[in-house]
């Protein structure tokens, strides 16, 4: 910690900031808690290390709609496969096999299920 060179007293470190009264940016500097005499101008803070954000990852957008898109395939899958087996279309017992089936099915494949 930094000593005023008038009266001796420790100094405080004011961060550098903006103006409230001009609105210009200023550096750091020390000052003397007793404000009735100034420091000379060659007592200056330290320059203090700014501040560098880390990098933001991007999201993989594509990996993301896949994801989603896996879902719905899954979600569509089961939805029919359960209405197949409430009409006894076919034994509960294959739903596996059957959920299977409608979520590989691409539309404009052939049809699996003639």
């Amino acid at each position: 910690m930094e000593n005023c060179k008038v009266c001796g007293q420790p100094m405080k470190l004011i961060p550098a900031g903006i103006s409230k009264t001009t609105g210009k940016s200023y550096s750091a500097f020390y000052a003397c808690s007793d404000r009735t005499h100034k420091q000379p101008k060659t007592f200056q803070a330290q320059a203090q290390p700014t501040y560098v954000p880390a990098p933001v990852e991007q999201p993989d957008w594509d990996k993301i709609g896949e994801k989603k898109s896996d879902d719905i395939r899954a979600n569509v899958a089961l939805k029919m496969v359960s209405e197949i087996i409430a009409g006894g279309v076919v034994p509960i017992h294959e739903w596996r096999k059957w959920a299977d089936e409608f979520y590989d099915y691409k539309p404009g494949s052939d049809n699996p299920f003639a």
